[in-house]
C-alpha cells in the first residue's frame, strides 16, 4: 500500500484524525472495477476524503462511471496531467499504482465505511472547537441558547444518512402506497368527524395551516386538536398519542387553563383573573380539581419559546422525539402558535422573512417525521372587501410562500364575532336574527388547500370562551 503522511511532530498542534491508506484502497478498487462505485456510494461522498488529490480523483471518477463511461488510470489522466497536487506525489503515474495495489470489492466497503467515519470525527472536533471558541468569545448580541441551537443543527447535518435523495423503485413506491391503505393508522384523527372526512386525517411530515384573523379561534383549536391526539380517539381506534405545543406568545399557564375549561366548562378567563380565587365559586372550584387526573394522564406537552427561530423549534422537537423514541412512541400532533411570532433570520423585507420561515418548516416536518399544524394570523385587509367578511386563501399571499409550501390550509370564520359588532337593529325582525347570529356557536373551517384530498366547507360547533369544539350536527 502507498505511504501514509506521518503525523506532526509538534506534539501541540491538531493532528486530525485521517487514514490515507483506507482512501487509496477505496479509490484503487473503484478504478479497477466500477462497479464497486455504486457499492460506495450510498455512503461516500467526495467530501469525505481528507487528501484534497483523493477527493478531486473520486469527483473525476464518479462523473464518468455516472455518464457511463469507464474510469480508470489511463482515462483519468489527462484530468490530472497538469495537476500540481498530483506532480508532488509522482504524477499521473499514481493512478496506476492505486489500481496495482486495489483490494477486494467487498473490502473497499469496509474501507469506505472507515473513511466516512473519520470525516464525521473531524467534523465532530471541528464543531468542539467551534463551540469552545463561541463560547469564550460571543458578545451581548448572541446567547448561549442561540449557539447551542447552531450547534444541534450542525450535530442533526451531520447524524443524516449521506445520501437524501437514494433512488426508490416504483415498486417500492407502490407497496408503501399499498401500506398507506391497509394500514391507514398512520394518519392522526382528530374526532371530529367532518373535520377528519375532509382532511383525511393529519399525516405525518405534513405541514397543516390553521389561518384566520383574531378572535377567530385559532389558538383554541389548534390547542384542542394536540389535547385530542393526546388523549386518543376511540372511534378510529387511535391509541394516545404524545402531542406537543411551541407556544410563542402565551406562556404555558394560559395553554393550560384552555384545556381546564374545556374540561371543566369554566370560562378561561375567569381562571386567568387576578381576582380568580374570589370569582369562582366552590363548585367551580372541585370542577377544576376534578379533571387534573385527566390532564396528568394526557401524553401532551408545553414548551414556552418566545422569540424563537425556526432553527430553536427544531432543537426542540428533536429533542422531545427524541424521547419518544427510546420509549418506542409514536409522536401525534405538533402545535406551534403561532407563525407570525417566530423569529425570522435578520434582513429583507416581511414577505421574504416570512417566505424563509415557511420554506423551514416545510422539510422540518418532513425529516421529523410528525405532523405540524401551524397557526397562522390574517390581516384585515380582508374585512375592507365587500361579502361575509369570509376569509380567503389569496389573504394568504401577503405572508411570504405558506399559499403554496402548505399541505393543508385551514381558513376559520365564526360569524357571531362579527354579529356581536353589529348596531342594534330597530326593525325587531332584523334585531332577532342580528342576535341569533350573535348568539350561534358556528365555527367555519373552509379546508381551501388540501394535497391529500378535497377542498370544501366544514362546520364545527365551538364555544371559544372554554375552549369547547364538537360535531355541529
Amino acid at each position: 500500500m502507498l505511504d501514509q503522511a506521518a503525523p506532526s511532530s509538534d506534539a501541540d498542534e491538531y493532528a486530525p484524525p485521517f487514514n490515507l491508506e483506507a482512501e487509496q484502497a477505496v479509490l484503487g478498487a473503484i478504478l479497477y472495477e466500477n462497479d464497486v462505485y455504486w457499492r460506495v456510494s450510498e455512503i461516500l461522498s467526495a467530501s469525505h476524503f481528507y487528501d484534497p488529490i483523493h477527493s478531486q480523483i473520486y469527483e473525476q471518477a464518479s462523473s464518468k462511471i455516472a455518464a457511463g463511461s469507464l474510469a480508470d488510470a489511463i482515462n483519468l489522466r489527462s484530468a490530472f496531467e497538469s495537476h500540481p497536487g498530483m506532480s508532488e506525489i509522482g504524477g499521473p503515474v499514481y493512478l496506476a499504482d492505486l489500481m496495482r495495489q486495489a483490494p477486494d470489492a467487498a473490502s473497499a466497503v469496509e474501507y469506505a465505511k472507515l473513511v466516512v467515519d473519520l470525516a464525521l470525527r473531524r467534523e465532530l472536533i471541528a464543531l468542539g472547537r467551534d463551540l469552545v471558541h463561541e463560547a469564550e468569545t460571543m458578545d451581548g448580541d448572541t446567547s448561549a441558547t442561540e449557539v447551542f441551537e447552531q450547534a444541534e443543527v450542525r450535530l442533526s447535518v451531520l447524524a443524516k444518512p449521506t445520501r437524501e435523495n437514494t433512488p426508490v423503485t416504483a415498486v417500492s413506491a407502490y407497496d408503501d402506497l399499498l401500506d398507506q391503505i391497509e394500514n391507514p393508522a398512520g394518519r392522526i384523527m382528530t374526532g371530529l368527524s367532518d373535520l377528519d372526512e375532509q382532511i383525511g386525517g393529519f399525516r405525518p411530515g405534513g405541514y397543516n395551516v390553521l389561518a384566520g384573523r383574531s378572535s377567530m379561534g385559532k389558538s383554541s383549536l389548534a390547542i384542542d386538536l394536540a389535547w385530542r391526539a393526546a388523549n386518543g380517539v376511540e372511534s378510529a381506534d387511535q391509541p394516545p398519542l404524545p402531542s406537543i405545543i411551541i407556544t410563542i406568545e402565551m406562556p404555558p399557564v394560559e395553554v393550560s387553563a384552555r384545556i381546564a375549561s374545556a374540561l371543566s366548562g369554566v370560562e378561561y378567563r375567569r381562571l386567568l383573573h387576578a381576582k380568580a380565587r374570589e370569582r369562582l365559586a366552590e363548585s367551580d372550584m372541585e370542577r377544576l380539581h376534578g379533571v387534573r387526573s385527566a390532564i396528568n394522564a394526557a401524553p401532551l406537552t408545553y414548551r414556552d419559546a418566545p422569540g424563537v427561530k425556526v432553527s430553536g423549534i427544531r432543537s426542540i422537537l428533536r429533542r422531545w422525539k427524541r424521547g419518544l423514541d427510546r420509549e418506542g412512541l409514536s409522536p401525534g400532533l405538533v402545535v406551534i402558535d403561532y407563525m407570525q411570532q417566530i423569529r425570522a433570520d435578520e434582513g429583507g423585507s416581511l414577505y421574504e422573512r416570512t417566505t424563509g420561515i415557511s420554506r423551514a418548516l416545510k422539510p422540518m416536518f418532513r425529516e421529523l417525521g410528525v405532523a405540524g399544524i401551524v397557526a397562522c394570523q390574517l390581516s384585515r385587509g380582508g374585512e375592507k372587501e365587500g361579502g361575509a367578511n369570509r376569509p380567503a386563501i389569496h389573504h394568504l399571499r401577503d405572508s411570504g410562500a405558506i399559499e403554496e409550501d402548505a399541505d393543508a390550509i385551514m381558513l376559520l370564520y365564526r360569524p357571531a364575532y362579527y354579529a356581536q359588532r353589529e348596531p342594534e337593529n330597530d326593525d325587531p325582525g332584523l334585531e332577532h336574527d342580528r342576535r341569533s347570529r350573535a348568539n350561534s356557536r358556528l365555527l367555519e373551517v373552509d379546508v381551501a388547500k388540501n394535497r391529500q384530498g378535497a377542498v370544501g366547507r366544514v362546520e364545527i360547533w365551538a364555544d371559544v370562551a372554554r375552549n369547547q369544539f364538537r360535531e355541529w350536527r
